[in-house]
């Protein structure tokens, strides 16, 4: 090899968030304009997953198959996973972006 650099792109842009999972691709965000505040986007692997009802469950009382699954059907204990994943849509979805993209505004100091 002769001569090496790497392209500049999105995928090396200070303004982008990049959601990682274990088990699935990176996806880029372009968050140029960081005066929204980015929510908390789902992801396990950077431990930023959505509250489930069953982080409400006590895990030292015991209960019977009919008391979880009641807790678990009710819609008002799903409410703080809902609005975290409205958040996150409606924040993520104008900002995806392609890794090896570039706008005018790439920038890639800290």
């Amino acid at each position: 090899m002769i001569t090496y650099f790497e392209q500049n792109g999105c995928h090396n842009c200070s303004h982008v968030f990049i959601r990682y999972e274990y088990d699935e691709d990176c996806e880029y965000f372009c968050n140029h304009n960081k005066k929204i505040e980015r929510p908390i986007c789902g992801s396990v692997g950077m431990k930023e997953d959505f509250t489930s009802p069953s982080d409400y469950i006590d895990p030292d009382k015991k209960y019977n198959d009919e008391e979880i699954k009641e807790f678990l059907d009710d819609e008002n204990n799903w409410a703080k996973w809902n609005k975290e994943t409205e958040d996150w849509e409606e924040w993520s979805k104008p900002r995806k972006i392609k890794a090896w993209g570039k706008c005018e505004l790439h920038n890639i100091d800290p």
